[in-house]
């Protein structure tokens, strides 16, 4: 069905509102009259998951609690937070659905840091249907963008500082090359840059400054909320406060489209991990877990956002409108 709309109306608090589900012309597919109990074990894990699951796993237990709990959080979501809206969603799939959500009360932003795309459907989150939710706060209003030019421009960057556990992010910078040689198999020109080694605030502001512009931006390494972690040019790492990043990307808002954000809080938790989590399938043999027992409970059960593990998870990744309002980036999460 393409793109989707999904307005948040007659808001009220975080527990009573209205989904309306449109899909192209203002169609209506599905609504949802939200009514959660604030008091639900999973309404407080919704509120903050990963500080849910510092809390309540079992040091023993951790890998099955997190899959478990994520599980049942994600099913919660889809019968009490969406209702038939998930399965309206999940069938329109492949498809991206714009979620928007008030500018007041100012409250109501607070939806757009909930794991929506955690909504299990079939067993199976969103997340991983072909359908991915981008986050918009207030109306369609912000600067006009220009259209896509005679070539699709795309930049890159993957940032691993000195010292950092490496993220795979080779094979990640391989599939997006992928992709992008198939969108230009298909008669479109496209011009790819990737910066991987030695990425500075600096390095990053001259490429953006480029009198051409970009029309897609991803960028992939390690975060904190709030936070994305560049290098120094010592190799140290530097960093970069969401406002400051999105101070950066401004300056290519003249063409910019997407911008894409792909951090992982902490490379502790091993990809077979994170598969467990969404109940997909693991390697035969477990991951080495050396090094694991000087590791904190804290850095055991920090992890990447739970969209990043999609099949595509360059596309998947934190999605977020564009340009950012009032000059900061709702993407806090790292």
């Amino acid at each position: 069905m393409g793109e989707l709309r999904l307005e948040v109306r007659e808001f009220q608090d975080l527990t009573r509102w209205r989904w309306v589900l449109t899909g192209p012309g203002g169609t209506l597919v599905a609504d949802h009259e939200v009514r959660l109990d604030g008091e639900s074990w999973q309404y407080e894990a919704s509120e903050d998951l990963l500080g849910y699951l510092r809390w309540h796993v079992a040091p023993d237990r951790r890998t099955e609690d997190e899959a478990r709990i994520v599980a049942e959080v994600g099913t919660w979501i889809a019968a009490e937070v969406f209702g038939p809206v998930a399965a309206a969603m999940a069938r329109a799939r492949p498809a991206t659905v714009r979620v928007m959500v008030p500018a007041e009360p100012p409250e109501a932003r607070m939806l757009l840091f909930r794991p929506l795309e955690l909504a299990r459907v079939g067993d199976k989150p969103l997340s991983l249907q072909d359908v991915t939710l981008v986050m918009q706060a207030g109306g369609d209003g912000g600067a006009e963008v220009a259209p896509v030019r005679e070539r699709l421009r795309v930049l890159g960057l993957f940032s691993l500082p000195e010292g950092g556990q490496p993220l795979n992010l080779r094979r990640e910078r391989y599939a997006l090359v992928r992709l992008l040689e198939g969108i230009a198999a298909e008669s479109r020109a496209v011009d790819v840059r990737v910066l991987q080694y030695g990425v500075t605030r600096e390095q990053l502001r001259e490429v953006l400054e480029e009198d051409e512009g970009w029309d897609v931006i991803h960028i992939s390494g390690h975060g904190a909320p709030g936070v994305l972690l560049l290098e120094r040019q010592d190799g140290s790492e530097d960093l970069v406060p969401a406002a400051d990043l999105a101070g950066l990307l401004d300056l290519a808002r003249e063409r910019v489209r997407l911008v894409t954000v792909s951090a992982c809080w902490s490379a502790a938790l091993t990809a077979d991990e994170q598969r467990r989590l969404l109940g997909l399938p693991t390697a035969a043999s477990p991951p080495d877990r050396a090094g694991g027992a000087d590791r904190s409970p804290d850095e055991e059960a920090d992890f990447a956002r739970w969209s990043m593990t999609s099949r595509s998870g360059w596309r998947k990744s934190c999605t977020t409108c564009w340009p950012p309002r009032a000059g900061r980036c709702p993407a806090r999460w790292g």
